[in-house]
């Protein structure tokens, strides 16, 4: 047994005994010997939470979760960060991480709403935390550009520290989303305000996309450096001196001269080998470099390869004549043979797969307590009992919560079947049903099964709250499927219905007017 595998055993019977101190000091050996594996840093993480040290636990989880998304596996992430928040309802870095990542991958709803719980800290922030919360505020300026909350948040912010050129980008997000929904007195406002604080925001994105939004009708300039480049190859005439003739003219060439006929046969011309006689064949002079058949045929002897099989041999005889003789003219370049073929190598077997190892603590952390059977069962459910009851996997709300975010996961992977699975069992939840049919929903999406996306979010219609944004992302993604399989007309609808509510919901405008004009 390695000594990898010796101290993971060793802390899996300190935890059978309830020796947390002493399972812990084993881990933290198995972490100096493998820093980089988020997995033994979560289950370190696990430990401390059993230990009652929740502050170093959490220490743990966010080093996890941070190399987690180091190697894209966001939605692991995003498993542990939720983890941080059921120990630390308010901890900045989860939720600023969770706003980052679920914007970045398109759930807006979720995003802004870890978003706003990072913004509700900013009166507290101090000192060297305060560059990096403001850095991050302006990131929040670009991955929400569509929330008003956030946005209005974020223009109280930027004023409280005195940055109005920031503070007029926001101002003018919040102008472009006023217009779209129509509001255009009130977006003239901001749009004054913006300018008042800070004229060169003309100069940046978030006040051409009011423009835009505004003035649809103003002619754009397009790109700047449209004809950049282009040259115009007209040449001036120029009238060119005239010389005198260096040299005679030549002789005009004769009538006939090259007329060939092109669709006549070429015939390639023979060539009579000399006469040799057959007798001095054997007492010709071979020309340096050169060699006879018959001394090349006298080289060749019959190969033995060697095998594996205990010392045994066998003569490679699977040539025949003629092929050797080929083989033989072309190591001596006297032509270029065709190789003969060569019969087929042995196959060898393929080296058994190795089964990976068992890593006994982690199957301790995270079996479910009625999975253990034999004589040891009763003690091992008693303690996967209480980890479980730690850790979020005891049962109830947890255990759906779990089956999300391992849905999640397989969604990430690829692994559509599964997360199909996943989300189908979490929906039948009514905590988690309108969440778990939306990813449901835009899961089958993404496996190309359009009509079962449409009928399972439709479903989930009927558990959304009315006017609720779960019922306008619902919609929105039932909207994109419909449009998807050529149900335009029915997109449509979908796409109206949340903008009566939400004229600023997503692209749900964008998508409307291409729609309807086409």
């Amino acid at each position: 047994m390695s000594k990898l595998s010796q101290l993971k055993q060793d802390a899996y019977q300190a935890g059978k005994k309830r020796n947390w101190s002493q399972a812990i000091a084993l881990y933290e050996e198995i972490l100096d010997k493998d820093k980089n594996n988020p997995t033994v840093i979560n289950e370190l993480g696990d430990l401390c939470l059993r230990s009652g040290d929740t502050p170093q636990a959490i220490r743990h989880f966010l080093s996890a979760a941070a190399k987690y998304r180091q190697t894209g596996l966001l939605n692991n992430a995003v498993a542990i960060y939720k983890k941080i928040l059921r120990y630390e309802a308010e901890n900045q870095n989860a939720h600023w991480y969770l706003a980052e990542t679920r914007a970045g991958q398109g759930l807006a709803m979720e995003g802004e709403d870890h978003a706003l719980h990072f913004l509700q800290h900013s009166g507290k922030v101090a000192g060297d935390i305060k560059e990096i919360f403001l850095k991050r505020c302006l990131q929040l300026l670009e991955l929400l550009p569509e929330s008003i909350q956030v946005q209005v948040a974020l223009v109280q912010i930027f004023n409280m520290w005195q940055m109005p050129l920031e503070s007029a980008r926001s101002l003018c997000l919040l102008a472009a989303m006023a217009q779209v929904a129509g509001r255009g007195d009130e977006a003239t406002t901001r749009i004054g305000e913006a300018l008042a604080r800070c004229p060169e925001v003309v100069n940046y994105p978030e006040h051409g996309r009011w423009d835009i939004a505004a003035h649809p009708e103003k002619a754009r300039t397009g790109d700047h450096f449209a004809g950049f480049g282009e040259l115009a190859f007209e040449p001036t005439p120029v009238p060119m001196p005239t010389f005198a003739p260096v040299t005679a003219p030549a002789a005009p060439a004769s009538p006939g001269f090259g007329n060939i006929d092109l669709l006549a046969p070429v015939a390639p011309p023979t060539v009579t080998p000399p006469a040799v006689p057959i007798e001095s064949l054997e007492d010709e002079v071979v020309p340096a470099g050169m060699h006879r058949v018959e001394d090349i045929l006298a080289q060749v002897e019959l190969s033995r390869d060697d095998k594996d099989d205990d010392g045994c041999f066998e003569i490679d005889s699977g040539e025949d004549l003629e092929a050797l003789v080929s083989e033989a003219m072309a190591k001596s370049k006297l032509h270029r043979a065709v190789p003969a073929a060569r019969a087929p190598a042995p196959v060898e077997p393929a080296p058994s797969r190795r089964e990976p190892a068992d890593d006994a603590l982690s199957r301790f952390l995270n079996a479910d307590s009625g999975s253990r059977t034999g004589h040891d069962s009763s003690q091992l459910a008693t303690i996967t009992s209480e980890i479980g009851a730690v850790v979020g996997g005891g049962g109830g709300e947890a255990d759906v919560e779990r089956l999300y975010e391992m849905g999640m996961v397989y969604l990430e992977m690829g692994l559509y079947d599964q997360a199909c699975e996943s989300f189908s069992t979490a929906a039948c939840d009514e905590v988690f049903a309108v969440r778990a049919h939306e990813m449901w929903g835009i899961t089958l999406q993404r496996a190309d099964r359009l009509p079962e996306a449409i009928r399972v979010l439709r479903e989930g219609l009927g558990h959304a709250a009315e006017g609720s944004r779960e019922q306008h992302g619902l919609r929105y993604h039932l909207g994109r499927a419909l449009e998807q399989a050529g149900q335009s007309d029915e997109a449509v609808e979908c796409y109206r219905a949340i903008r009566v509510s939400d004229p600023t919901f997503l692209d749900v405008g964008h998508r409307l007017k291409r729609l309807v004009e086409v």
